[in-house]
């Protein structure tokens, strides 16, 4: 269901028995909600703050504990959907009394998406309850601590969660659960009956004991050192297979490339006869497989350290480990590990990659861990997903570190950190200080608190807030700009050294909030996500610059979209997406360089979207690229 951002207080015995159990489970309208009790709220303008940062935090750590597939496809999309929208629509809220999260059932589709989400943000709150109480003093708030432990939470529970295959499944506890015990997939029901002869007696075991084995449970059972659930069976693991003829016997490579990587065109699965007849051409590789699991072919991964590949792509390309070609590559500078589902994390071979200055590991299995080698690489430059309970004190001691993503430690960590030389950092807010941030030679920041001081020279800035600071506006060499907020501010045009601007915002019923828009006279890229926005009744008729325009998930008829469009001289490409297929050819027919196809910069996420605008050859942009489905590399802006 949706909670409503304002409603009447709770009456003492309803706050006493919420507060009890943290979690007010709500059946008759389709959703359950988790809340966490005020005992001394923040100040109102500090409230929406709060909730954001406090569940970055709980979703950080419970996508760190997701280990296996069926985990990570609620994570990576029902649970970022539910609390994108959530916060957009305020059906998620801090008021007086609380902070409140919501986790609907899709009208029956997403039941067990709904009871698994609300499960392990209880499950997290309990773990991270000293860190959360820390950000909220922070924010003048005090927390209302809930009576159950973690351990206690760990015991039982009214609905366990298990494994089928490569799905998860949910269940109602039963002590005496028959054949005829549902058993959910997802939207799928089925008997008890129905369950793989092989799994039976297990499932059967966990719902009469209400034990839960969700990846989540059982890494925390592991760190508590409880025992755990019943898993499946494993497979027994296949024996190595024999090195095949021709595979490379040493690291040496044979080849030398033709390109710098500002220059190099980057290859992928497509060019593999390319690669393997002109290996000189490998300098820059993209692997990925972001839809079907393409594999790499043999022959190419056996020829890899004898190409002289110096970034290397395997996004989504499913492994255990990091495959042994990989650290033989001695000329990789750039390696993007990006949803590998790497069980085992990178051995001590790591220390082989001497050359490499920008690694993604993010989103990859939480039992994976990443040996102290990969710290100490004397040219590591930017790291992105690494995460854990605090950062390693090797890292923050690092020489040669200028980016780092912070978003994933759980709390400060090493006060060496908080010297580093950064020029990017990714939600350090709760790490880092506003006076650390303002001695560092910051180019690139991801924030929703954290303040410069002006004057200060960064150049590609992402906010996450209700309304943009001031302080913003005197950024004398801000470039690119990222918005997830509520509303513009008048001030908005004084960004006249801003050339890339997006807006992300959520069902806008006073268009005043988007005016400032229509004085942007510098911008040359402009990106609008005005999420349930029925009609855009702006004039960008004045936005004589710009060559790219992106108006996304907002009017859903061409004529609701902004004016001015079809008259914009230097435009060269317009991105679009309206409801059917003569709303599509009408967007084309007035603007020719129309794209219809609303995946092109939807999907991306600020790192990525900002990476089209860095240095062509730099760690950012390349590392934003190998992440990215859809990538706009002829923008022309570095």
């Amino acid at each position: 269901m949706m909670f409503r951002r304002h409603r009447p207080p709770l009456s003492p015995s309803r706050r006493d028995l919420d507060a009890r159990w943290g979690v007010v489970p709500r059946y008759d309208m389709g959703g359950i909600g988790y809340h966490i009790a005020f005992v001394h709220p923040p100040a109102s303008d500090a409230r929406d703050t709060l909730l954001r940062d406090t569940w970055e935090m709980i979703a950080q750590r419970i996508r760190s504990l997701a280990r296996r597939k069926g985990t990570r496809d609620i994570t990576g999309f029902y649970l970022g959907m539910q609390a994108s929208d959530g916060l957009a629509d305020g059906s998620w809220f801090a008021n007086e009394h609380e902070m409140r999260f919501g986790f609907g059932d899709a009208a029956g589709l997403c039941y067990g998406e709904m009871n698994a989400c609300r499960h392990w943000t209880e499950l997290v709150v309990l773990e991270m309850w000293d860190t959360l109480v820390e950000r909220a003093a922070a924010l003048g708030a005090t927390l209302e601590k809930p009576e159950k432990a973690l351990a206690e939470a760990l015991e039982t529970s009214a609905w366990p969660l298990f494994m089928l295959g490569s799905k998860v499944a949910i269940a109602a506890m039963d002590s005496a659960p028959t054949d005829a015990h549902e058993i959910r997939i997802f939207d799928t029901v089925m008997p008890l009956s129905k369950v793989p002869t092989k799994d039976r007696a297990r499932v059967r075991e966990l719902v009469s004991t209400g034990r839960c084995a969700c990846d989540i449970c059982q890494a925390l059972r592991a760190k508590l050192e409880l025992p755990l659930a019943p898993e499946p069976a494993r497979a027994p693991e296949r024996k190595a297979a024999k090195p095949k003829p021709g595979a490379p016997k040493s690291d040496a490579t044979t080849a030398e490339g033709r390109y710098d990587l500002a220059n190099a065109p980057v290859y992928g699965l497509a060019d593999t006869k390319k690669l393997l007849a002109a290996p000189q051409e490998a300098v820059a590789v993209d692997l990925g497989a972001p839809w079907l699991r393409n594999k790499v072919p043999p022959a190419l991964r056996r020829a890899l350290p004898n190409m002289p590949i110096r970034a290397l792509g395997l996004s989504k390309q499913k492994m255990h480990e990091l495959w042994p070609e990989v650290y033989a590559m001695r000329d990789l500078e750039v390696l993007s590990l990006y949803r590998c589902g790497l069980a085992r994390g990178l051995g001590p071979d790591v220390a082989r990659l001497s050359k490499l200055r920008g690694i993604d590991v993010g989103y990859n299995s939480s039992s994976a861990t990443w040996d102290p080698a990969l710290y100490e690489l004397p040219a590591l430059e930017m790291t992105l997903g690494l995460g854990g309970d605090t950062m390693p004190e090797a890292l923050a001691k690092s020489q040669s570190l200028r980016f780092l993503d912070a978003g994933s430690w759980r709390t400060r960590g090493p006060s060496a950190a908080r010297d580093l030389p950064l020029e990017g950092l990714v939600y350090g807010d709760w790490i880092f200080s506003s006076e650390d941030i303002a001695r560092m030679p910051l180019r690139y920041l991801e924030t929703g608190g954290l303040e410069l001081p002006e004057s200060h020279g960064l150049e590609a800035l992402v906010w996450n807030g209700t309304v943009p600071p001031r302080w913003i506006a005197g950024l004398p060499k801000l470039r690119a700009l990222y918005l997830d907020v509520e509303t513009l501010p008048q001030w908005l045009p004084e960004l006249h050294t801003v050339e890339a601007l997006f807006v992300r915002t959520h069902a806008v019923t006073d268009i005043a909030r988007l005016r400032p828009l229509e004085a942007m006279k510098n911008l040359r890229f402009l990106a609008l996500f005005a999420g349930d926005t029925e009609a855009l009744p702006l004039d960008f008729s004045a936005l004589e610059e710009l060559e790219t325009l992106v108006v996304n998930t907002g009017p859903k008829a061409w004529k609701d979209m902004p004016r001015g469009i079809a008259s914009l001289a230097k435009l060269k490409r317009f991105i679009g997406w309206v409801g059917d297929e003569q709303e599509r050819a009408n967007m084309r027919k007035a603007v020719p360089n129309t794209t219809t196809n609303g995946n092109v910069v939807r999907t991306w996420e600020p790192f990525a979207a900002l990476g089209a605008f860095a240095e062509r050859g730099s760690l950012h942009r390349l590392l934003a690229r190998f992440k990215t489905e859809e990538w706009l590399d002829d923008l022309g802006f570095a």
